[in-house]
């Protein structure tokens, strides 16, 4: 019975040391892989927090320490069953085994020559023991933080460009002459958008927070006070006052006057031209390639009579630029900064400025088709538009256009408080703006680039 007992013993301690070795070994590796694997997936990554920069750090240690703790065991325990299967094998002097005793926790015991010639697999084995410790120390110090640097990035990526090797895109062009008809279903619809919405359209991202300067020929507008001498303001005003006479026993009063000039030019005949067309019943139109737009907004509450409308008159003309904007995109938001607009002498000689030239004026065109016309009111409280669709433009938020509102427009807001207050813009500067949104939107649009 006591025989049998001791035989269960022998055969439970014969499968625990290997099974102890062979576990430690197979934890240790499996940890490593594990330690390795957590810093690569932290390996260029940002660190939100401190907090979660420690726990990172943390973890690492941890593993590293156990990852020690099992692979020393292993060898410890095949040290000594080394140890033990040396000592049965071969005759060893008393110096050489306590040189194999200790050779795990004292480094002099590896200057005894006979561990060497005895015991060579103990020397290796003592080795990794003492090699082990560095497994804590080095392995934890692999993974650093270090501050965030936001650095530019530069890549290759061509940068938009609009394409103007032919002026078909922006404009429809005589069949015979190649001469300018009417502006492209495509420029009517970027000024439609953008005099509606008040900004440019999207451009496409190439990716999130990104930026990029673009620098590109284009339209671009400048208006001030009409000029001329005072023959020819007396000329506008009379135009004016004839066509806002009494009728009957309602003045009619005129809040705004969009001008198309009838000629190449905002000269004085084609403004007066542009004027009749504007307060009478005839069309004007861009076929004789005009760059000029004006509009009037005569004093409000006196006797038609009375009204200085030359006075109160702004001329706008297209002049060809040089753009240099920088856009940026961030968190799905898009910033434009204008950095320098150069105007670039009018040269239509080269190819390229004459189809900008012709963009320039497909343009105004449709800008005019929008804006020229008139709004006018009587006494008895009529309101008449004639072919202007301004009122549906962001223009109606302009300092000029919210007082025409207050003024003239009772029909169409009858209450002050339904009126849109104004945000200390001028017509001049909207009008400055919009074209140079309309320009900008032309890159939203991928058949013109």
């Amino acid at each position: 019975m006591a025989a049998r007992q001791r035989t269960g013993q022998q055969a439970h301690v014969h499968w625990l040391v290997p099974f102890l070795m062979i576990g430690g070994l197979v934890c240790g590796i499996a940890l490593s892989l594990g330690h390795h694997f957590l810093y690569n997936s932290w390996d260029g990554q940002i660190v939100q927090s401190k907090d979660q920069q420690e726990w990172v750090l943390r973890i690492g240690t941890g593993l590293a320490f156990l990852i020690k703790v099992f692979l020393t065991s292993a060898a410890g325990f095949a040290y000594t069953q080394f140890l033990w299967h040396t000592l049965k094998s071969r005759e060893v002097s008393i110096e050489g085994i306590d040189a194999m005793f200790a050779a795990t926790n004292n480094a002099g015991s590896f200057f005894t020559l006979e561990l060497w010639r005895k015991g060579f697999p103990l020397v290796l084995l003592a080795g990794i023991v003492w090699f082990l410790p560095v497994v804590a120390i080095f392995p934890p110090a692999t993974l650093t933080v270090q501050p965030f640097v936001n650095l530019s990035i530069y890549d290759n990526k061509p940068l938009l460009t609009i394409n103007y090797s032919t002026a078909t895109p922006f404009a429809r062009l005589d069949n015979l002459i190649k001469e300018y008809i009417a502006p492209s279903n495509e420029i009517s619809r970027i000024v439609s958008a953008v005099s509606s919405r008040g900004s440019f359209l999207s451009i496409p991202p190439p990716r999130d927070d990104y930026s990029f300067n673009l620098t590109f020929d284009g339209p671009s507008l400048s208006c001030g006070p009409m000029g001329g001498n005072k023959s020819f303001h007396d000329a506008f005003d009379r135009i004016f006052r004839n066509k806002t006479e009494y009728q009957g026993i309602a003045a009619e009063k005129t809040a705004y006057v969009g001008i198309a000039p009838g000629s190449s030019s905002t000269s004085e005949d084609g403004v007066l031209y542009g004027l009749k067309s504007a307060l009478g019943s005839g069309v004007s139109t861009y076929g004789s390639k005009g760059t000029g737009i004006l509009f009037s907004f005569p004093m409000f509450g006196e006797d038609p009579a009375r009204q200085d409308a030359a006075k109160h008159t702004i001329a706008c003309e297209m002049f060809l630029a040089s753009h240099q904007v920088n856009v940026a995109f961030k968190s799905g938001e898009q910033f434009v900064q204008v950095i320098q607009i150069t105007r670039l002498p009018n040269d239509t000689a080269s190819p390229e400025l004459k189809v900008v030239h012709i963009a320039a004026i497909a343009i105004l065109d449709a800008l005019g088709g929008i804006l020229e016309g008139k709004i006018s009111t009587s006494d008895d409280g009529f309101i008449s538009i004639m072919r202007t669709r301004i009122l549906s433009t962001v223009f109606m938020l302009t300092n000029e256009m919210t007082a025409a509102q207050r003024t003239y427009f009772g029909g169409i807001d009858a209450h002050p408080e339904n009126v849109t207050p104004g945000n200390n813009l001028s017509f001049k500067d909207a009008m400055e703006q919009l074209v140079f949104n309309v320009t900008l939107s032309l890159f939203a649009c991928p058949g013109l680039l």
